[in-house]
């Protein structure tokens, strides 16, 4: 599995363009049939990313299982 990550809460356009890279990284491995693809991507979009306290960077470790299921 290979997770994608980005804040969607930047102050500024400049700082808003982590989501359409992995827009463009979705497209390019929904280009390759399913059945070629050795990797499962798992996209995380964090509308929190100023939130004191809150890292999503820790997702597998806040979601173990989802080691499991890929």
């Amino acid at each position: 599995m290979v997770l994608l990550i980005t804040h969607t809460d930047g102050p500024a356009l400049s700082q808003e363009n982590g989501a359409l890279g992995i827009l463009a990284v979705i497209h390019y491995f929904a280009n390759i049939p399913a059945t070629e693809r050795q990797r499962t991507l798992l996209v995380l979009l964090d509308p929190q990313h100023y939130m004191p306290g809150r890292h999503s960077i820790k997702w597998y470790t806040r979601h173990p299982k989802s080691l499991l299921e890929s």
